[in-house]
């Protein structure tokens, strides 16, 4: 997985899964890199007063280090919701597991829809017309993307940053492979696509299609 740091980060991502304030981010590292063990990536460390550069960004949750302290900020379907503990005698690990169990439950009413499709990316799930759909995390990123995009054009270089990170071939062979296999798992004609389509020299985006239809098969596999 790709860990990015710094200014760049929010550039490259149009969504943050956690920032952690510190004022003095290196000496965070160890937590930092235990975050992303437990994936809570992208994320970004950084000092509080550079806070306020991240306005533009989606973010799902604040972490605050300091004085022996935690203060995890996040938003709870609209509402605000703070949760402050001790750090002393926890281990990186034991509050990495604390965060995500947090942002978990703060988000099991949050969901993602464009048509028939339901995307729950923080319980890492998706559904069809209210069936589960059995999505690889590498499909259910891509999905993300092109849900969040609203129907907009997402090229294909934000699905090789967003998406595979360091892992994407520049011939895009792979992706092309996916896109295959997702639509043989959501279009009833694969052939002639109505939701996942392609868009000739930039990317992808999704369609306005209706929610008459199943898809063909319920699973897949990357």
């Amino acid at each position: 997985m790709r860990r990015t740091q710094g200014e760049q980060s929010w550039r490259d991502h149009n969504r943050i899964r956690i920032i952690v304030l510190h004022d003095k981010p290196e000496a965070a590292l160890g937590l930092v890199e235990t975050l992303g063990f437990v994936d809570l990536l992208p994320l970004l460390a950084v000092t509080p007063e550079h806070a306020e550069r991240l306005a533009d960004c989606d973010v799902e949750g604040i972490l605050r280090l300091q004085s022996g302290a935690a203060e995890l900020s996040l938003e709870d379907t609209g509402r605000p919701l703070l949760r402050r503990w001790s750090l002393n005698g926890q281990s990186d690990i034991q509050i990495a597991l604390t965060v995500r169990d947090l942002m978990l439950k703060a988000g099991r009413r949050r969901s993602m829809v464009w048509g028939p499709l339901e995307i729950h990316p923080r319980l890492f799930r998706a559904s069809w017309l209210g069936k589960p759909l059995q999505l690889s995390p590498l499909q259910l990123r891509l999905m993300t993307l092109l849900v969040a995009a609203e129907g907009e054009v997402v090229t294909r270089q934000q699905i090789a940053a967003r998406v595979f990170g360091d892992s994407f071939d520049r011939s895009g062979d792979r992706l092309d492979a996916h896109v295959r296999r997702l639509r043989q798992l959501l279009e009833e004609d694969p052939a002639h696509p109505r939701f996942l389509l392609t868009v000739r020299g930039e990317g992808l985006r999704l369609g306005d299609v209706s929610e008459e239809s199943d898809p063909p098969s319920a699973s897949a596999s990357l």
